[in-house]
């Protein structure tokens, strides 16, 4: 346990009982009345839009734990040359979807708790400029041939002709696609609940300003890779798709562009997906998500109609 004591004076937090790591870089401190966490950061630019934007999605009812200040406004302190934010702990757990026990309840609620996030971000007007995503710089310079440069030599052929089958369409799609603030990140863990409400979002680092179907694909394809090899639950997840839409739509209508997009958006998720995990030389997972790109491309007949 690191002695966390002394250095977190200055946002007046009484004596820390305990602290463990959650996970690189973050760790959990408590105290007898309260929890806190604290995250290492990559910049001060960081923690400043982010706790601007968590104090804004507050005025509207979003519930979202925001970087603390100290008593001197101060939103981070350094620690061995190294950046770290301070937030109060969210009490609550994520609720993981089980294909096994078929918990659809908790798809609607992802759905409705991102649709609600989406529309209050849209009137976000930032201080601070928030990173803009351009995902089809990002794959057509980058992601795609990294990927060509990784896969095996038997498979390049194949996954060319696939890229070129799809790529006009797909520019004209995502291009027309409005974009705002999104959180990126948008995963099951990243949503907390507590005795079947929800208590918010946390880990708003990747926020960016992109598509808001991004988000709702993102959790979507999560879903499909957790348990990617039984075929049951391949075809049960195609069933999970109109559930987090009709959620999400309780909140926050979606266009009929910004649906034909969602097919496109799950290849585009995947094949960014794959590069990430070459990247860090994790072949198994690429390969596994680059048999999941293959699986949504022949679907796409079985996943539109599902959308609609």
């Amino acid at each position: 346990m690191k002695n966390f004591n002394g250095l977190l004076k200055d946002w007046e937090i009484e004596e820390i009982l305990e602290s463990f790591e959650i996970k690189s870089g973050v760790y959990k401190l408590v105290t007898e009345r309260s929890s806190y966490i604290l995250k290492k950061k990559k910049n001060k630019e960081i923690i400043v839009l982010e706790h601007r934007m968590l104090s804004y999605l507050k005025t509207k009812d979003i519930p979202a734990s925001a970087p603390l200040k100290s008593i001197n406004g101060v939103l981070w302190l350094e620690i061995h040359d190294e950046l770290y934010a301070v937030y109060k702990f969210v009490e609550g757990e994520s609720i993981l979807y089980s294909y096994d026990k078929d918990n659809s309840d908790i798809i609607y609620e992802y759905g409705k708790v991102l649709g609600g996030l989406h529309k209050a971000l849209k009137g976000y007007t930032p201080l601070d400029k928030v990173h803009e995503m351009d995902i089809l710089k990002e794959l057509f310079t980058s992601t795609i041939p990294a990927i060509e440069k990784n896969i095996s030599i038997d498979r390049v052929e194949k996954f060319k002709s696939t890229i070129n089958s799809i790529k006009d369409n797909m520019v004209s799609i995502i291009q027309k696609l409005d974009k705002q603030t999104i959180h990126r990140d948008a995963h099951p863990e990243n949503m907390i609940f507590k005795d079947g409400e929800w208590k918010g979002f946390i880990d708003f680092d990747l926020c960016r300003k992109a598509p808001k179907v991004f988000d709702l694909s993102y959790i979507l394809t999560g879903l499909l890779i957790g348990d990617f090899e039984r075929e049951s639950s391949r075809k049960q997840w195609l069933n999970l798709i109109p559930i987090m839409i009709s959620g999400y739509e309780e909140y926050n209508g979606l266009s009929q562009n910004e649906k034909n997009s969602m097919w496109y958006i799950f290849l585009s998720i995947q094949l960014i997906c794959i590069a990430y995990f070459f990247d860090i030389n994790n072949n198994d997972l690429a390969d596994q998500n680059l048999d999941a790109f293959y699986w949504i491309y022949n679907s796409k007949s079985m996943i539109q109609e599902k959308i609609e």
